[in-house]
């Protein structure tokens, strides 16, 4: 719904959480980086993981600055881990720039993404709010 952004609690161009959909879709640039790092719960060891192995570079770029898909994302590899007689953690280690500014960190990169919930309406506590941002008292 155009106006999902007027009831979550973040800067929408930073998070995208109510972005999809609404009227705001060409008024920001970002780019970023974000690596995924795996580790068996059973033993704490981390696992050797590389995104080309699973993804495209035009897939992991648009991975990169997107939320719901970093989330996505580590759900598949939660899945396909799981299917393989693991039972993996999966923390992502991201880095955006949003019109320009300087690179600051996205994801919580200790939080384990498997164990989260994705609302479509909420802000996410796994995701840093926008430097200096505050939300519109409208």
């Amino acid at each position: 719904l155009p106006l999902r952004h007027w009831t979550i609690n973040s800067n929408v161009f930073w998070t995208e959480e109510g972005h999809r959909m609404s009227w705001r879709m060409m008024l920001r640039s970002k780019s970023g980086s974000v690596y995924f790092r795996l580790e068996d719960k059973a033993t704490g060891k981390r696992l050797p993981f590389l995104m080309d192995d699973h993804l495209t570079p035009k897939q992991s770029r648009g991975l990169a600055t997107h939320p719901d898909m970093i989330w996505q994302f580590a759900q598949h590899l939660h899945k396909k881990y799981q299917k393989e007689g693991l039972d993996v953690a999966v923390y992502a280690e991201s880095l955006v720039s949003l019109n320009g500014r300087p690179y600051v960190p996205f994801v919580k990169s200790d939080v384990d993404l498997t164990q989260e919930k994705w609302s479509p309406f909420t802000t996410s506590h796994w995701i840093h709010p926008f430097p200096g941002w505050e939300k519109d008292p409208r």
